[in-house]
């Protein structure tokens, strides 16, 4: 069950200023209140500024300095997915090929602008996720084919998408490839914890199951998700990841 949804300030414990947004005269006596009440700004729109202090219009140009980096760094891998053949292998045994077709790619790159929006293909292209840098495309189902190694061991074979010696309480049927590319996103010393989803450069993201946010086919709502650290990418012929190290970055 979902919970009651909040109906006023006072019941609030966060409050959310988003770009645009008017702060109630309230919210000053709410966060000097204490306790757990605290302010989660989003308000760069009112932050650009001559040096004297005068709001300038917020542009496009300056929208770019958030993201306009990660969005460099993705750029030539995710040119190289569309319409291409891609294998991915891994030290542990991992060998898996598959085509992309005119799946749409997904590149979480920090652009929430209404202009990026409006080019959204799936689902997932109006989920814009903070921290960044992700980019995430289905294959064609019926073209992946090989051997998937879980990080436990576990050896699937797939044959045009299917999982032929299933695994009880797993999806059977191959999801999409995920490929990180933030450079900040890396583990901490001495931890085997990867930060927000694998999202760092060079981790590959491949899971199993329902695919309709990205447009794919297989449904069933159960997803599963595998990371590999070391995992060698190679689309249309080009090394695009090496032993977990992004290419030309």
């Amino acid at each position: 069950m979902l919970p009651s949804r909040t109906k006023t300030l006072a019941e609030a414990d966060v409050y959310l200023q988003l770009p645009g947004d008017t702060p109630p005269p309230e919210l000053v006596k709410w966060t000097d209140a204490g306790g757990s009440h605290r302010q989660l700004h989003f308000h760069w729109d009112a932050g650009s500024l001559l040096a004297d202090g005068v709001t300038q219009r917020h542009t496009p140009e300056l929208d770019a300095i958030y993201y306009e980096a990660l969005f460099a760094k993705v750029k030539p891998p995710a040119d190289l997915l569309h319409a291409a053949t891609v294998r991915v292998t891994s030290p542990a045994g991992t060998d898996l090929t598959f085509q992309t077709g005119d799946r749409p790619i997904n590149i979480q790159d920090g652009d929430c602008s209404r202009e990026r929006v409006s080019r959204a293909k799936v689902r997932v292209d109006r989920e814009i996720e903070l921290p960044a840098g992700v980019m995430r495309i289905a294959p064609m189902e019926k073209t992946v084919n090989g051997t998937f190694v879980l990080p436990d061991g576990t050896k699937l074979r797939i044959k045009r998408g299917k999982v032929l010696n299933p695994v009880q309480g797993l999806p059977d049927e191959f999801r999409e490839i995920g490929i990180g590319f933030n450079p900040k996103l890396v583990p901490i010393p001495g931890s085997d914890v990867l930060p927000y989803f694998g999202y760092g450069a060079g981790i590959v993201r491949l899971s199993l199951g329902d695919n309709e946010e990205l447009g794919g086919a297989v449904r069933g709502g159960v997803r599963r998700w595998f990371f590999f650290p070391d995992a060698t990418v190679v689309v249309n012929g080009k090394t695009v990841i090496r032993a977990g190290r992004l290419q030309g970055n």
